[in-house]
């Protein structure tokens, strides 16, 4: 199905956009992208969105890091409320060099933007979601250091899931790694919080940071840790972040079922500084 996006200066239909386009974006992995929720053009988080894909430019050896990312990002969200007429969105900012071959990349990059219509932070915040595990033992890195590519393996295989549903990636010696879009909080029967760590390749995380910046604000035993997949009887809780609806409970995973909880009031998730 064609979906809206702006390509090149102007709102278009994907169906319309050459795939020569972006052929080196899906070849070498040369397409960076950072997907942010916005609320009538309110963007929580801005300038961590912007710091990250800043990162990750550079991280490509980027030449050239394009200016004002921030208005850009403004810009763009204030655009597409006015094309859906929807209040809440889903906006994701790629970026890409153009070009076919290896060698012979442009040195700026260009961007399109793609926005979905999403539900209120409270809404999608309140809804269960339901974690599968899917064995990973190929040996590659899920993400590309850590950055958000497009050889980055739960944005590839991703793109179309059950926005109740949740895939977790689960390491060759049963580590629960990465979520598919969202990072993982367990809350251990032994009255613990874990946060999962960021390794493997695995994505830096704004709701990870935010977590943890909350379990210091209140006091709340709160670490940074690895859960394993023999470990998950001993999970009460668990919650599944991410900076378009916050931490949502999980209902359970696989066959095991979680006890539904709120981690934290979701105006104080959105509430950081």
């Amino acid at each position: 199905m064609s979906e809206l996006i702006w390509f090149e200066g102007s709102w278009t239909k994907t169906g319309s956009i050459p795939v020569s386009a972006f052929k080196r974006a899906w070849a070498y992995g040369e397409l960076i992208f950072e997907t942010f929720r916005s609320d009538s053009g309110n963007i929580p988080f801005l300038t961590r969105h912007v710091a990250r894909i800043e990162q990750s430019l550079e991280f490509m050896d980027s030449a050239v890091v394009p200016g004002n990312l921030a208005e850009l990002f403004q810009s763009w969200s204030v655009q597409a409320h006015e094309q859906m007429k929807e209040r809440h969105l889903a906006v994701r900012v790629n970026a890409y060099r153009a070009g076919f071959g290896l060698f012979d990349g442009s040195s700026e990059w260009s961007f399109f933007v793609m926005p979905r219509a999403i539900e209120s932070a409270e809404c999608m915040s309140s809804k269960p979601i339901q974690l599968e595990l899917l064995p990973y033992k190929d040996g590659l890195f899920p993400g590309r250091g850590g950055m958000k590519t497009s050889n980055y393996l739960p944005y590839l295989r991703g793109l179309n899931a059950d926005s109740n549903r949740e895939v977790v990636l689960l390491g060759a010696e049963g580590q629960l790694l990465d979520g598919m879009r969202s990072h993982l909080v367990f809350l251990m029967k032994s009255g613990e919080y874990v946060s999962v760590n960021e390794e493997h390749g695995m994505l830096r995380s704004l709701a990870r940071q935010r977590s943890l910046d909350w379990f210091g604000e209140k006091g709340i035993i709160g670490i940074g840790g690895r859960i394993y997949q023999w470990e998950l009887p001993q999970v009460r809780s668990a919650w599944a972040g991410n900076a378009v609806w916050g931490y949502r409970p999980v209902s359970g995973i696989g066959e095991i079922i979680m006890e539904k909880r709120e981690l934290m009031p979701v105006g104080e998730f959105w509430n950081w500084d």
